[in-house]
């Protein structure tokens, strides 16, 4: 029931903040790092342990500069799960994100990665990022309406779609991937023409990056991009740090405090317009920064 005296705009506001959905859409990266760190062994006495932090923080700090330059990455990817004949899809370049809560993201950090940079939906309707379209790969009435639909539709199309899950988990229903609130921007030739993705060997110093990481790299080396997306945008809302201590150590680092702000960009503008709505003052206001043991209270 609507409130007496409340406005259109407030009402409608209220309904767009329900706690079913998140405000921020948020990217999350860092599982090679904490692989490549686990790889390495297990602290055994206190030393080890400061050293594996300070390998930690390290790493994470060079991979926050490295997408605040140059963009996140854009890998080429198959949609995901046991997708049936009918419905597959050949790989396409793209950049997931997920909508989870931030009281609900401990495990999805765990499997991803620990730095998750966020965003208002705004930066991805920007650049025509949807929500996964989920459908039970179990149910074949479910999937022969998806087949009928799905011909007529190009290919890049296809890759919003995600099946809920594995078809069965000893005889059990999963909802693993349907429970990630995934969103995709996937890549097309627009992105390029407004300079919103960007190939790799275009973003000065970019190769120089790779080349050091593949050195560094203790095992397998990182596969090249296809695309950059860059980052600069007032929808850059969020940083969330894997500990504290990486946190301290970036808001301490210049470089990368200059590259946050630079990431939010101003419009050529000094101040937001008089009489401007609420998302005229995006780009004037500082992401927030976090660490993940903040967000089991949020």
């Amino acid at each position: 029931m609507q409130n007496q005296g409340e406005s259109a705009v407030e009402r409608q506001g209220r309904i767009a903040q329900r706690p079913a959905h998140s405000d921020f859409i948020i990217h999350w990266t860092g599982k090679d790092i904490d692989s490549e760190v686990g790889r390495q062994g297990k602290a055994v006495t206190y030393a080890d342990r400061c050293k594996i932090e300070r390998r930690i923080t390290k790493k994470y700090m060079e991979r926050l500069r490295s997408i605040l330059k140059f963009g996140l990455w854009m890998t080429e990817q198959q949609p995901g799960g046991e997708t049936p004949p009918e419905l597959a899809v050949d790989s396409f370049a793209m950049t997931s994100f997920t909508e989870l809560r931030l009281s609900e993201v401990r495990a999805h950090a765990d499997k991803y990665g620990r730095l998750g940079i966020g965003f208002k939906r705004g930066f991805l309707w920007e650049r025509g990022g949807l929500p996964v379209w989920y459908y039970p790969p179990w149910a074949p009435n479910c999937r022969k309406a998806l087949g009928d639909m799905i011909p007529p539709w190009p290919k890049r199309g296809r890759c919003f779609l995600k099946p809920m899950g594995p078809r069965q988990r000893r005889g059990y229903l999963c909802y693993e991937f349907y429970n990630e609130s995934e969103w995709r921007i996937v890549h097309h030739r627009d992105l390029e023409k407004t300079g919103l993705a960007r190939k790799p060997e275009c973003v000065d110093g970019f190769d120089d990056y790779l080349a050091g990481l593949r050195q560094t790299a203790s095992e397998g080396e990182p596969k090249r991009p296809s695309f950059l997306l860059p980052i600069k945008s007032r929808w850059f809302a969020l940083v969330i740090y894997p500990n504290i201590r990486v946190r301290y150590r970036a808001q301490e680092d210049q470089e990368i405090g200059r590259l946050l702000r630079a990431a939010k960009g101003d419009g050529g503008l000094k101040k937001p317009p008089e009489g401007g709505d609420t998302a005229s003052y995006e780009r004037f206001v500082d992401p927030i920064e976090l660490h993940l043991g903040n967000c089991t209270n949020f």
